[in-house]
């Protein structure tokens, strides 16, 4: 199977730990590593504290379509698909997932952010435990920083899905996709920051804040303010990367729709 063309990267738009770092120091958080200096065997922490909310940071590195797992589940699809008499992928050498069949690849490869949001649930749990704080909030960070098959729009969702199973932990989960897209209206390209809460007024006075500290961070790292990279209420359009398969009745092209 061929991974996705990877998409153009900005310039400077790479978000690491350290950088992290710096957001949360200046939203007045600080590492749950410098307020306990031993962490007991069998408790795995989550990564910072900011006022009441608890926050872990997750990195996607690695394209879910270079997971053997992922690769295998594909090529059973695609071959289903390619085999029904009804559909005309052999002729075409295209398929355009939709339904059902839309459904099952993005639960493929969707795991990538739902693993990671059940993790940081764990870690939340861990976290409070560990602080004698049960009445914490809890929330994720997650950066796409090598999914080029998980496009801004698509990673908001699954994120969004998701973290509506562990919200007992995950009150906020924040995206950021260094996976560029194409800023509707006005033809440059741009990533992207979303978020999807609770509701409450405290996750909502939370977000604000953690995002008006990475909007600062964001702005003195590449030297340009948030809203000329950073799309807010934009449409962005994905740069358009179907991927290959091979199959054994040939090589055949996969479009796909949004995860729903």
């Amino acid at each position: 199977m061929s991974a996705p063309r990877q998409a153009p990267r900005l310039k400077y738009v790479q978000f690491s730990e350290s950088i992290v770092d710096e957001v949360v120091r200046l939203a007045g958080g600080q590492r749950i590593s410098e307020m306990v200096l031993q962490i007991p065997e069998g408790i795995e922490n989550c990564d910072y504290l900011i006022g009441n909310h608890l926050l872990e940071l997750k990195i996607i590195e690695v394209e879910p379509l270079e997971i053997q797992g992922h690769q295998e589940k594909l090529a059973c699809l695609i071959t289903e698909l390619a085999s029904d008499e009804k559909n005309t992928a052999m002729t075409s050498k295209q398929i355009h997932l939709k339904g059902i069949a839309n459904q099952r690849y993005w639960r493929i490869i969707g795991t990538t952010v739902r693993r990671r949001l059940e993790k940081a649930a764990s870690q939340i749990r861990d976290t409070k435990i560990l602080l004698k704080r049960p009445n914490l909030w809890g929330a994720a960070f997650l950066i796409n920083s090598g999914a080029d098959s998980i496009d801004a729009n698509s990673f908001w969702r699954l994120a969004r899905r998701h973290r509506r199973d562990f919200s007992a932990d995950v009150n906020v989960v924040m995206c950021f996709s260094a996976i560029p897209g194409i800023a509707q209206g006005f033809n440059r390209p741009c990533v992207t920051f979303d978020h999807e809460h609770s509701g409450h007024e405290t996750d909502e006075a939370f977000v604000k804040l953690f995002q008006t500290s990475f909007s600062s961070v964001f702005a003195k790292k590449i030297g340009k303010k948030p809203d000329e990279v950073i799309s807010n209420d934009t449409i962005v359009q994905p740069f358009h990367t179907p991927f290959e398969i091979d199959i054994p009745q040939g090589k055949i092209v996969i479009n796909s729709k949004k995860p729903e």
